[in-house]
């Protein structure tokens, strides 16, 4: 559901909530054409706790949980448990945690004691998963690689049929920055960088979440049209002979 659809049902304001959403980086909800969507079974979910949020202070107040909650790090710390083979439980057995703000995820303090002793019974066998999972995982990315560089080898020879002796390659980067400023000392030992490997910069824009401002240039940054600026992207570009 759209936020604007959102804020007509529940009367809430739609700059302060969708403020909210940006602020405490919630999930299931993503920010398409000018606002934001949010998965229809947690918009019940996140306006209750939009009101407590705006309660405990609104712009300047932090995310309160409507329920105690205990980070899913500090279940793992507590009970001597392998984070990673506690999430990948979490993810398989399809047991519900939040992520929360910074990365951290979180789950019901109540339902601890419950989730602990499951795993503790199915331990061995999460680890046996996991790692299978993983060496999956790492043989698909093998197998992504090599088809892409085939794929790549046959370009290069179809660009030599052509007698081209080179191609473009372009790279992208992005830089967050929600303090409105970026450190330009950093930025340019960063294309200092980036130019001693023949990249040069070909274009750039900015957009700010909630507003998606958006500028264009050609060998330069280009100017957010507000004055703050949550992402900066650059375009880089090398030429690569054959």
């Amino acid at each position: 559901m759209k936020t604007k659809e959102i804020a007509n049902k529940h009367k809430v304001n739609i700059d302060n909530f969708e403020l909210f959403l940006k602020n405490n980086k919630l999930p299931h909800c993503t920010y398409k054409h000018g606002g934001y969507i949010i998965d229809d079974e947690y918009v019940e979910e996140y306006v209750k706790q939009y009101r407590v949020w705006i309660k405990n202070g609104g712009k300047n107040g932090t995310f309160v949980p409507l329920f105690n909650m205990i980070t899913v790090l500090e279940v793992t710390q507590k009970h001597n448990i392998d984070y990673e083979e506690f999430m990948f439980f979490l993810n398989e057995e399809g047991l519900k945690y939040i992520d929360g703000n910074n990365s951290k995820r979180f789950i019901k303090e109540e339902q601890e004691d419950e989730y602990v002793n499951l795993f503790m019974t199915k331990a061995p066998i999460v680890k046996e998963k996991l790692q299978i999972a993983k060496q999956k995982a790492e043989e698909q990315k093998k197998q992504e690689l090599k088809k892409a560089e085939e794929e790549k080898q046959a370009r290069i020879s179809r660009l030599a049929l052509h007698g081209l002796n080179g191609y473009y390659e372009y790279k992208v980067i992005s830089l967050v920055d929600d303090k409105g400023s970026l450190n330009i000392n950093k930025l340019e030992t960063l294309l200092n960088t980036l130019g001693m490997e023949g990249w040069h910069v070909v274009g750039s824009y900015a957009n700010e979440l909630g507003h998606n401002s958006f500028s264009g240039g050609v060998l330069g940054l280009s100017a957010g049209t507000n004055s703050t600026v949550d992402q900066n992207v650059i375009i880089l570009e090398r030429f690569v002979l054959m």
